[in-house]
């Protein structure tokens, strides 16, 4: 007997609602030191960072936000950065497996409120190998207020730590590099150079199958001598703590 259309359309849905109950969020929020982005040093003391993550079928969507906890920051129309949040990024992004690595092509508007900066969108791709030293090459072009593009190379390297049963270490290491639009506008050099270098290394410890915490060391700094010539924090060294849920 042949099914009805009604009931096609009615096992269809029920199939969408099925896999819609399989959505992996997790919700995760640290706290740094200091707030640093590709060798930017944004904010020089205490910041939180919450972050907001769903995962389904390959995409992805995060929120991500940065709360000043300091008056370190004055901001166009404040009279204190204190207690605000200053930048909130949203991500879409799409992750697809091959046999020897993983592709992942993404869309990121970053918001900046409570600072009087313009909001813009940064179009990119991540290329990264399977292998214990797993290489990766980043590349992302701003087509609002920057319209340049910034390049990344880098490594991970994850091991168990020795001293915690059941943490595990991820180690990194990137050299960036902007286009001269990208490099003008974020770091007042107007020519194509060599952008930031960084070391990090991120313990991750399950305290439960469904929570996590985890402790950030990084230092990271500028490559050129033009780059934000005659600012302070040309390098700087990060660390951070967090706390994770998946649910």
């Amino acid at each position: 007997m042949q099914r009805s259309l009604a009931s096609l359309i009615c096992v269809g849905l029920a199939g969408l609602s099925a896999a819609a109950t399989k959505i992996d969020w997790s919700f995760e929020t640290s706290y740094y030191n200091k707030y640093v982005w590709r060798g930017i040093n944004f904010v020089n003391e205490g910041v939180l960072q919450p972050s907001l993550t769903g995962s389904w079928n390959g995409w992805t969507v995060n929120f991500w936000g940065n709360y000043d906890t300091t008056d370190v920051n004055t901001y166009y129309g404040t009279s204190t950065g204190k207690n605000r949040i200053t930048e909130w990024d949203s991500t879409l992004s799409r992750n697809f497996d091959f046999e020897s690595g993983t592709g992942t092509f993404g869309v990121t508007h970053y918001d900046f409120p409570n600072t009087g900066t313009a909001s813009t969108t940064e179009f990119w791709a991540n290329f990264a190998l399977k292998q214990a030293f797993s290489p990766y090459l980043y590349v992302a072009y701003d087509v609002d207020e920057t319209d340049g593009f910034y390049a990344k190379v880098g490594g991970n390297y994850s091991m168990p730590c020795a001293l915690v049963k059941g943490a595990n270490w991820n180690l990194g290491a990137w050299l960036g590099y902007g286009s001269e639009d990208f490099n003008n506008f974020w770091y007042g050099n107007n020519e194509s150079a060599l952008a930031d270098y960084g070391f990090d290394a991120k313990l991750s410890y399950n305290f439960t199958e469904m929570t996590y915490g985890t402790l950030h060391l990084a230092y990271t700094g500028l490559m050129d001598d033009g780059h934000r010539a005659g600012a302070p924090n040309r390098s700087n060294f990060v660390f951070g703590f967090g706390f994770g849920a998946k649910f």
